[in-house]
């Protein structure tokens, strides 16, 4: 992969330019580790000292990279259809009523209230 990175770099400034800060080992570093260990692109950023932009620009960069490449490409469509044996398989889907027991009534239970007066002697 890094020779792959390599390469792509010296084409991009065959004609000179203005060098990366990053080198293209370290942003295959940086791609590694984003997609392996799963940590979010801030925390990769301060790791390398580096702003959360320049991480998602060089991910960006060396996915396409690799993608263009013939060495990570995927078969066609047409490889996968005359290689492959088609078996059939049925899936029984009818619908089948859940059992589920019936709304009941709800019953409620009061207890009957009793209202308590003061009693006052009064006068």
């Amino acid at each position: 992969m890094l020779t792959i990175l390599q390469e792509a770099y010296n084409e991009q400034h065959k004609k000179g330019g203005r060098k990366a800060k990053i080198s293209p080992e370290s942003k295959l570093v940086i791609t590694l580790n984003y997609y392996r260990e799963y940590r979010s692109q801030f925390h990769i950023a301060q790791d390398f000292g580096i702003t959360e932009s320049a991480v998602c620009k060089a991910i960006k960069w060396v996915e396409g990279i690799l993608i263009n490449h013939k060495d990570f490409a995927l078969p066609g469509k047409k490889a996968l259809w005359q290689d492959n044996n088609l078996e059939t398989v049925l899936i029984d889907a009818t619908e089948i009523p859940i059992e589920r027991p019936k709304k009941a009534k709800a019953t409620v239970l009061r207890q009957k209230e009793t209202s308590y007066l003061k009693s006052t002697n009064c006068c």
